[in-house]
């Protein structure tokens, strides 16, 4: 079993919540926990937020989305999609069937939901409420496998966001219940997980002080995952947490019959590990240090005007963002590195201090200029408004009621500023090249189709129909006839959706700005649609999985897209690379323990300087 005295703090949860630096392993932990408690007779439930259900494979199942799947005796696992949660809520809310099937028939409903951002976590915490209601509950314990840090910083604080911003009905009440959850410090528990990395081990901390500041949800449990993993002493994260380490595990390789089978012996390493046994030893020799690869990154990015790199989290994509930047800068072109991650990892990253919602110089002697950006949504909007709205329209958004809520705390803000801070700069006649951080993974996809989805929305029927003065909508929501808009009349009535007649006014607030917003989309799709895309992964099984799966779904063109192949083990040596991965041309990295502070600028070094050789 597991050691005693760490786990001891855990005691009695009945809700778990496991999230740290993207790519770090949470994954694999909040498995291990779940299967811990089922094992010791618990009814469990491991809820997955990323809509990918990874944890599936580590127990031999396929994840089957939003279906209860049976992964051992008494432990169950879901996977959070948007549409299933929405009825979910919708069914449980509403008083009688016919008004719950009528509003989900509603196109107009489901428009204005989908336009919310954040809505998706604030369905997801009306289903942790339902799971975890006091009668007759399904379940003793759940956990669940949370966003990365930044995003799941949003998630835990949308208890506070709602109950500040509706001001009541059934979403008030649900978020009231969660607040009174997290702030019991023997019901629910944030479990940390990291690496001993510098980058990692900072943003363990950020997470356990901001979790406690925003939601008061307390941490019960750090975990530090790959320790050993340069083969060097590294930076663990500062705090009296109880912690558990568990070490590097060699990554299963060779064909099998089982999709699954490497999954379940790498997840059976861990578990030993994780409860306290000596890892299993490698047979055989070492393998030798990968080359350099394919890759000429000079050639490659060479007369580019934008640079896309993306990956999933925990990677180091965000320092080989600020590398290649240092390394464009180096070249002579005038470079801005611009990341739409709400972490603070760009500023770590480059040993910046303070906020980078304004373009900042990198002192880099000899070198053409270099710049970084972080996207602030209330900085990057209320530029983008002071630019392009009067003064009365501009009185008229900001006293909307959901201006705050909206540009400030809810998920999915910063990706839609993300494109105007994109159009902002790539107009700039002081800039040669931008260097594109996006965020990891899914929400990375997220931005990159942002563009289209903006103009979908700007087309769609419903605003346009909307914007109409006369429109029945129109007057129903500005309290004219009320009554005429009968399912977001149900909506507002019984799901306590109030929000909804405050978004659409927040909607018409743009009337007349929306053909801005419109032609800057579609010049940025046009953008990215002919940029250089570069993968970014590490060497770990998951992550070169979830890299293969987004490779397939960039809009790089032929000869666009390059794989930067990471924190590669000097101990295991180079993994088996997806096909999607395997046929583009790589450039690795070995996995380097030096300060985090000059590693962008020992990271630029080789882009440019290792020699070029075939693939390793």
């Amino acid at each position: 079993m597991a050691p005693a005295e760490p786990l001891d703090g855990l005691t009695g949860a009945r809700l778990l919540f496991v999230s740290g630096k993207g790519g770090v392993g949470k994954t694999t932990v909040a498995s291990a926990l779940a299967a811990r408690q089922a094992a010791s007779g618990w009814r469990v439930l491991l809820l997955s937020t990323d809509g990918r259900g990874d944890a599936a494979a580590l127990f031999g199942r396929a994840d089957r989305g939003y279906e209860e799947t049976e992964l051992a005796p008494r432990l169950r696992t879901v996977t959070a999609e948007f549409d299933a949660l929405l009825g979910d809520f919708v069914r449980t809310i509403a008083p009688v069937g016919f008004v719950a099937s009528r509003i989900l028939a509603s196109p107009t409903f489901r428009y204005f939901t989908r336009a919310t951002p954040g809505l998706p976590d604030l369905l997801l915490l009306g289903k942790l409420r339902e799971l975890l209601a006091p009668k007759k509950p399904r379940f003793d314990l759940v956990v669940v496998d949370a966003p990365a840090t930044g995003h799941a910083l949003s998630l835990l604080s949308m208890p506070r966001t709602v109950l500040r911003v509706v001001p009541a009905g059934p979403i008030h009440r649900i978020a009231g219940d969660l607040d009174t959850l997290f702030a019991d410090g023997r019901s629910a528990a944030l479990v940390v997980v990291a690496e001993p990395a510098e980058l990692a081990a900072r943003e363990a901390e950020e997470l356990v002080a901001e979790a406690g500041a925003r939601a008061g949800l307390r941490a019960g449990l750090l975990v530090v995952n790959r320790v050993g993993r340069s083969g060097r002493a590294g930076t663990l994260p500062r705090g009296e947490l109880p912690t558990i380490r568990v070490p590097e595990l060699d990554v299963p390789r060779g064909a099998t019959e089982s999709p699954f089978a490497l999954d379940e012996a790498f997840f059976g390493s861990f578990r030993r590990a994780f409860e306290g046994s000596p890892p299993p030893r490698r047979r055989g020799p070492s393998p030798p240090p990968p080359g350099p690869g394919d890759l000429d990154l000079d050639e490659a990015l060479r007369e580019e005007p934008l640079v896309v790199l993306a990956g999933p989290g925990g990677v180091g994509k965000t320092t080989l963002a600020a590398a290649v930047g240092i390394a464009s800068a180096r070249a002579g072109q005038r470079t801005l590195v611009l990341t739409v991650d709400p972490a603070r990892r760009l500023a770590q990253a480059l040993g910046l201090e303070g906020r980078l919602d304004r373009p900042v110089r990198v002192d880099l002697p000899g070198a053409a200029a270099l710049s970084v950006l972080q996207i602030d949504p209330r900085a990057t909007f209320d530029r983008l408004l002071a630019r392009v709205a009067p003064p009365a329209t501009l009185a008229r958004i900001r006293s909307n009621r959901l201006y705050d809520g909206l540009v400030d705390a809810l998920p999915g803000v910063v990706e839609y500023m993300g494109v105007e801070a994109l159009a902002e700069h790539a107009g700039d006649p002081g800039i040669d090249r931008i260097v594109l951080d996006t965020a990891p993974a899914a929400r990375g996809v997220d931005f990159l189709k942002s563009p289209e989805r903006m103009v979908e929305l700007l087309e769609h029927d419903a605003l346009r129909w909307f914007l109409r003065s006369d429109s029945l909508l129109s007057k129903a929501l500005s309290g004219a006839s009320r009554g005429a808009a009968v399912v977001l009349h149900l909506a507002d009535r019984h799901l306590g959706f109030s929000f909804l007649a405050d978004l659409a006014e927040f909607f018409r607030a743009f009337d007349g700005l929306y053909d801005g917003f419109r032609e800057r989309s579609v010049r940025i799709r046009a953008l990215l649609d002919d940029a250089r895309y570069l993968v970014v992964s590490s060497a770990d099984r998951s992550a070169l999985r979830t890299a293969a799966e987004l490779a397939e779904l960039l809009p790089a063109g032929p000869g666009k897209a390059g794989l930067l192949l990471n924190r590669v083990s000097p101990r295991f040596g180079l993994p088996p690379l997806p096909p999607p991965l395997r046929s583009l041309p790589r450039r690795n990295f070995v996995e380097d323990a030096g300060s985090a502070e000059s590693l962008p600028f020992r990271l630029a070094d080789q882009l440019v300087s290792a020699e070029v050789a075939s693939p390793s």
